[in-house]
């Protein structure tokens, strides 16, 4: 498997990244619409972290369930299938509560609005159908599932060492890779929140603000909280060991907002509990 222990060694200064939060906010304001000229920096980063994780994502899935028995894969699933689903319904019951307490601004509601939902662009984020596709359009379901199908029958081909090995190695590159990217974690999110502050139409600041702020206080409690909880309660870990070892991954998603780019220090932290 990849070196977590390099992954877990790369923590991101929850002080730079406030200093970047404010600063970058304070010139977004100051600049106004010249600081537009920052989105590049930003989208940039965002676009070299999917770049390597999914990468990762696909290998170490792929890697890891092709290295298993069928009937280990099965002891898992049945050991764990109510805990996942537990927290699941502890997760998005805590989100449907979020949206009824937050007051979404008009400019949100009319965007939604404008994208839509149907049943069949539901299946499409979640049946694996292109997996190009599924990347290109961040389809994070379709693309887990599309490793959990070929994981399993990769169970069963008896020919693939030299396949799972591959896989390894190319997970360990794309780790690498995404060490170096993560680093720059306090320089994206300054161009992120100037090119946002600046930007924003100051008829909508008012109620976006407010929205942010809710939104930030809803998601710190569940993230900090909440999940965290849940673990203690049901792993011998406690709490404090939870939130320390998963706090940059935390971190990572909240300020760039791609959840799926903290996955390699949620797998170092799982590992190390």
């Amino acid at each position: 498997m990849a070196d977590d222990k390099q992954t877990h060694s790369t923590n991101i200064s929850l002080r730079h990244v406030l200093i970047a939060v404010f600063t970058g906010i304070f010139t977004g304001i100051f600049f106004g619409e010249s600081a537009r000229i920052l989105q590049p920096i930003g989208q940039l980063f965002i676009l070299l972290l999917e770049v390597a994780v999914y990468p990762y994502i696909i290998c170490s899935l792929l890697h890891g369930l092709g290295s298993m028995q069928p009937s280990q894969s099965w002891r898992l699933f049945r050991a764990g299938w109510p805990f996942y689903l537990g927290l699941w319904v502890v997760v998005f019951g805590m989100l449907w509560i979020l949206t009824l307490a937050i007051p979404t601004p008009r400019a949100l509601v009319m965007q939604a609005g404008a994208n839509g939902f149907s049943a069949d662009k539901l299946l499409e984020l979640l049946i694996p159908s292109d997996i190009v596709a599924a990347l290109t359009n961040n389809s994070i379901p379709a693309v887990i599932l599309f490793c959990l199908f070929y994981g399993i029958a990769l169970q069963h081909v008896k020919e693939k060492q030299s396949l799972l090995d591959a896989l390894n190695a190319m997970a360990g590159a794309s780790l690498k890779f995404w060490n170096a990217v993560v680093r720059l974690v306090p320089f994206a999110v300054f161009a992120l929140f100037a090119s946002t502050a600046g930007t924003i139409q100051i008829n909508d600041a008012e109620s976006i603000g407010y929205f942010l702020i809710l939104f930030y206080a809803g998601a710190l409690l569940l993230i900090v909280w909440l999940i965290p909880a849940c673990l203690a309660a049901l792993l011998p870990v406690r709490l404090r060991q939870v939130t320390g070892d998963l706090r940059s991954a935390l971190m990572i998603g909240l300020v760039t907002t791609i959840s799926v780019s903290a996955l390699p220090f949620v797998v170092a932290a799982t590992r190390k509990l």
